[in-house]
């Protein structure tokens, strides 16, 4: 019986390496190491052999070619640039279309890198502690933006998102103490918890659909927009641009969801119009600014400033 499952297991890796063979091979090519697909002719972005790692300044190449043959590229597979500390900029072609989970993972030196409309998808930690970046501009094809995709960029100052995107995963920005600015495009619906978790920093948050801001999902052990730091972190409201002071809820709105405003210091006055059936809980807690907000009689409630003590004033009409 041991040698049978001996034989079984042999002919299972053999074919194993009879798929691989016919699948592709690793080959670098002018400094940059690729699998190579032999019948596909495609091309994925590779790490270097023996622990070496890729530095300076990179340009991946839309094709390769390889014993005259052209094989296009793209994706940059699972943390193919991962702890490349001395990568500086890396330039990727409008052909790549996913970029790995842990792509560039702890690359501390990456100063500069485009990510072009091509690109459908980033994995998870793809540029966690990528401690150099300053900005970032997400394509509008990315649907999603994983799991601490940019935890611990520490000196990211702003970030744009693009109106494709939907889902801003758990702690997608998380400790990137250095953001000041964040552009959210008007396709997303959820935000996970501690997405935007900084210290002590204040973050203008840009939108351009109010609307669709008051329907957006905020998970439950996610305390605020933006951290889980009680009483250490706010954010002003932009709506093109421009800093919200007078915030009027449009006509249409049915809904405002659970602590959507939650923590937004720039707005002073709300109004809210008949349309509203429903606003749940603490949709303005810890809005340290707020001095009134009128209200339709009609129009639910339910503790919509959390554990505040302090109330702004309730005009009901």
């Amino acid at each position: 019986m041991k040698l049978k499952k001996i034989i079984i297991l042999s002919a299972l890796m053999l074919c194993i390496g009879q798929i691989f063979a016919e699948i592709g091979h690793f080959q670098t090519i002018n400094g940059i190491r690729y699998l190579l697909g032999d019948t596909s002719l495609t091309a994925v972005v590779s790490c270097l052999e023996d622990n070496n790692e890729y530095f300076g300044d990179i340009k991946i190449p839309s094709t390769v070619i390889y014993e005259g043959k052209s094989y296009g590229v793209y994706w940059i597979g699972a943390s193919a640039f991962a702890n490349c500390k001395l990568l500086t900029s890396v330039k990727i072609p409008n052909s790549v279309k996913s970029i790995g989970k842990y792509a560039f993972y702890g690359c501390e030196g990456l100063t500069s890198i485009n990510i072009p409309n091509s690109v459908k998808f980033i994995g998870q930690f793809a540029f966690y502690g990528c401690k150099s970046l300053t900005s970032i501009t997400i394509s509008n094809r990315v649907k999603w933006i994983r799991e601490s995709t940019f935890q611990y960029c520490t000196n990211l100052k702003s970030a744009v998102i693009g109106d494709s995107v939907t889902h801003i995963g758990r702690n997608a920005f998380e400790s990137c103490n250095a953001l000041t600015s964040i552009y959210i495009g008007k396709s997303v619906t959820d935000i996970g918890p501690y997405a935007f978790t900084v210290w002590g920093n204040n973050i203008g948050i840009h939108i351009s659909n109010i609307a669709g801001w008051c329907n957006i999902s905020v998970e439950e052990d996610f305390p605020t927009i933006g951290s889980w730091v009680v009483d250490n972190w706010y954010w002003d409201l932009y709506i093109n641009n421009v800093k919200v002071k007078d915030l009027i809820i449009p006509e249409g709105v049915k809904e405002i969801k659970a602590k959507t405003f939650s923590y937004c210091r720039s707005i002073s006055s709300v109004y809210i119009p008949n349309s509203v059936t429903h606003i749940r809980e603490s949709a303005f807690e810890k809005c340290t600014n707020l001095v009134s907000i009128s209200i339709p009689r009609t129009t639910k409630i339910e503790k919509i400033f959390g554990k505040d003590t302090r109330m702004p004033k309730l005009i009901v009409r």
